[in-house]
């Protein structure tokens, strides 16, 4: 069970919408906090707690950053099945 903030919530929702595409920065920050976004470190701040808890359960990050692109969720082949 996951005790996610509603922002953390929010965030996860839109990457999982997305699956298995990358979400960028602003698409993320947009579809989250719409046209009130907060100040910059704001998205990593709250990427950094929902990983804490979605990532704890497995031996690989569930929620990856892609260089330069964005946010997507990624699971590996046996657990997608």
């Amino acid at each position: 069970l996951l005790k996610l903030t509603p922002t953390g919530f929010k965030i996860l929702q839109a990457l999982m919408q997305s699956y298995p595409n990358v979400v960028n920065k602003n698409e993320l920050e947009q579809r989250v906090w719409g046209e009130d976004i907060p100040n910059s470190d704001a998205l990593r701040t709250h990427l950094h707690s929902l990983r804490s808890q979605v990532d704890k359960p497995f031996a690989h990050s569930m929620i990856v950053t892609v260089p330069a692109v964005g946010y997507q969720i990624v699971i590996p082949e046996k657990q997608a099945s």
